[in-house]
């Protein structure tokens, strides 16, 4: 309210070095021993794209925080060409649902969102579970826990979908890159891909910038 009426002196609104999402478990288990639909990149790649952005900026966040598909923040590293994300498409989720075999939701096992409940978290949670259950038909429960819960949950992989976020440590796009290595210990939904592993690997012997930052793109 304060920057629409025009701002003060004292208010000063900028871009962080970092991004808010969500983390999905991607082992073939979830944590209670039951099959984890979210392995399959399909079933990943539908949550994702059934999710329209606008709302939760526009009413939870309400800075103007910029809207991405990026994971890297876009335009912090000169040079760097960070390589866009999956837009929202419904139809397209809804295919791809369907191709996984839960056509309109159906068979789908009941899933949970974890969050930590202090800020806003709860509140992103309530309007993505809106979303997934109007777009695709998946109705997922809210699991909120204090912020010493959450931190010990998320290192030990205890979720099916859990909010994530990464600030940059040091100024170079491989401090967002390596968090996903299959040995990284904040790789929280333990995601695994050998050519992923591969090109990190290959861009940290890379003395070429030019070079490296195409490798990190990959």
């Amino acid at each position: 309210a304060i920057i629409r009426k025009g701002g003060r002196g004292d208010l000063h609104v900028f871009p962080a070095f970092g991004s808010y999402y969500y983390d999905f478990n991607c082992q073939p288990k979830l944590p209670d021993g039951r099959n984890n639909p979210l392995a399959d990149v399909r079933v990943r790649q539908a949550l994702v794209m059934a999710i329209d952005k606008t709302p939760i900026v526009r009413d939870v966040g309400r800075l103007g925080q910029p809207i991405t598909t990026d994971y890297i923040p876009p335009g912090v590293f000169p040079g760097y060409t960070s390589p866009p994300g999956l837009s929202m498409n419904v139809a397209e989720a809804r295919q791809l649902l369907a191709d996984a075999g839960y056509p309109g939701g159906k068979g789908f096992p009941n899933l949970s969102i974890l969050f930590n409940t202090e800020n806003f978290h709860g509140d992103i949670a309530v309007i993505i579970r809106r979303q997934w259950l109007d777009n695709l038909g998946i109705d997922v429960d809210l699991d909120g826990v204090e912020v010493k819960v959450f931190g010990s949950r998320k290192h030990s992989h205890d979720f099916s979908i859990s909010r994530g976020g990464w600030y940059g440590d040091y100024n170079d796009p491989s401090t967002f890159t390596d968090k996903y290595l299959s040995n990284g210990d904040n790789n929280d939904g333990l995601w695994s891909n050998k050519q992923y592993d591969d090109l990190c690997a290959q861009a940290a012997v890379e003395t070429v910038p030019v070079r490296r930052f195409v490798l990190l793109s990959k």
